[in-house]
């Protein structure tokens, strides 16, 4: 399958012209990593965004100077990663890793900046998904949080 048909085929993309989605296939690809590999590590900088095509991928927070660190997430196919690269953000803000065999679309986040500001309605649309996308992504962080917390017995 041809990365333009994977552009084409993405929710992120539907608001994108033929020709736009010719341009963002100029400048992403399709990798396959394999389990334990790491797609991107926290503080590194952020210049790519993913679209997790197959497989799954574990976003954590690492602990200071360790490779531990808190798992707070897990994406799913379709799931936007790397995030950080598209809000403007020099760095990464957590490390992802593969959990199993995955597919991920990689997509040079300046570039495609550059489209969205060449074309404001695109714009919208896509960070409406990224905003929708990091919503979604904090309920269930806070779910699971409040989940722990209410485990635990306060004294006073």
């Amino acid at each position: 399958m041809s990365v333009g048909t994977i552009v084409k085929g993405q929710d992120l993309f539907a608001s994108l012209t033929p020709e736009e989605v010719h341009n963002v296939s100029r400048f992403s690809s399709v990798k396959k990593y394999e389990r334990g590999d790491i797609v991107y590590r926290c503080g590194a900088p952020a210049s790519h965004l993913f679209i997790l095509l197959k497989g799954r991928v574990l976003l954590r927070l690492p602990s200071q100077g360790q490779e531990a660190g808190l798992a707070f997430s897990k994406a799913e196919p379709g799931d936007f990663l790397g995030l950080a690269a598209l809000a403007g953000s020099e760095r990464y803000t957590v490390t992802a890793t593969c959990v199993e065999l995955s597919e991920i679309q990689v997509i040079e986040a300046r570039s495609f900046r550059e489209l969205l500001d060449a074309n404001p309605h695109v714009g919208f649309h896509v960070m409406s998904a990224v905003a929708k996308n990091y919503c979604e992504r904090s309920v269930g962080v806070l779910q699971r949080l409040q989940a722990v917390v209410s485990q635990v017995e306060f004294v006073p």
